[in-house]
C-alpha cells in the first residue's frame, strides 16, 4: 500500500506516463489507476487480517523507560539499521537467520551520523545523475523508498530491524543504477572493464545466493 503507489509514481515521474493495461490509454497517473484494483485487493486482505487475528503487541520495555522514550529510541534504531542494510548489500559475507541492531541510546550514537551521511550522499548522487543519467537516479530514489517502510520504526513484538528478504526490492533499484551507469561506460577498454566487473559480482553473488540456500 505505501510502496507500490510510490515506485509507480517514481517510474511516471522519470520515464512519462506508461501504457500498462489493455486498453488503458496513456496519460497521467494512468499506472496508477491501473493498479488501483491490486490496491482494493490488498485493502480487503488488511481488514481481514485485522478482524480475524490478533493485533501486534508493543515489546517489553527496558525498565526505567517512559512509552514515549521507547518508540523514539526505536526509532533512532531503525535509522541506525541503514549502514548495516547498505553493508550486506555490498558484501553479504557474514550472514544470520536473526540480526540484532543494539538499540540506540541517544543521539550521539556513531551510527545516526552513518546514516545521516549516506543519506546526503544518496540524495547528492540522485540530484547529480538526475538529468544526465535519469535511470541511475531514479534506481537510487527506488532503493530508499522499497528500503525504508521495511525499518522497524515502532516496537512492535515479531518484527525485526533487520532481513534479507527486506532488502529483495531495494535491491532492484541498485541493480538499475548499477546497469544504467555500466551502459554509460562507451570506451572500449573501459566497456569491457565494466563487464567483466558486473560478471564477477553476479557470479560472487550467485554463488553467495547458492550456499546460502542450504540454510534454509
Amino acid at each position: 500500500l505505501i510502496v507500490t503507489p510510490a515506485l509507480i509514481w517514481l517510474l511516471e515521474r522519470f520515464a512519462g506516463p506508461v501504457r500498462t493495461a489493455p486498453g488503458l490509454k496513456p496519460g497521467p497517473h494512468a499506472a496508477l489507476r491501473a493498479a488501483a484494483p491490486y490496491a482494493a485487493v490488498v485493502c480487503v486482505y488488511a481488514l481481514l487480517r485485522i478482524l480475524l487475528l490478533p493485533g501486534p503487541e508493543f515489546d517489553i520495555r527496558p525498565p526505567g523507560m517512559t512509552p514515549a522514550r521507547h518508540v523514539l529510541s526505536q526509532g533512532l534504531t531503525a535509522l541506525a539499521a541503514i549502514p548495516a542494510l547498505v553493508a550486506q548489500s555490498v558484501w553479504p559475507a557474514r550472514l544470520s537467520v536473526d540480526y540484532v541492531i543494539p538499540r540506540v541510546q541517544g543521539w550521539q550514537d556513531p551510527r545516526l551520523l552513518l546514516a545521516g551521511a549516506l543519506a546526503a550522499a544518496l540524495v547528492a548522487a540522485a540530484r547529480r545523475w538526475a538529468r544526465p543519467v535519469p535511470v541511475a537516479a531514479l534506481g537510487l530514489i527506488w532503493a530508499a523508498v522499497a528500503a525504508l517502510p521495511t525499518l522497524r520504526w515502532m516496537p512492535l513484538a515479531g518484527t525485526y530491524e533487520m532481513a534479507e528478504r527486506y532488502l529483495y526490492l531495494p535491491l532492484m533499484g541498485v541493480a538499475m543504477t548499477f546497469a544504467a551507469l555500466l551502459a554509460r561506460t562507451q570506451t572500449g577498454s573501459r566497456r569491457r572493464a565494466a563487464t567483466a566487473l558486473a560478471a564477477a559480482l553476479a557470479l560472487a553473488f550467485g554463488i553467495r545466493t547458492y550456499a546460502r540456500g542450504f540454510d534454509w
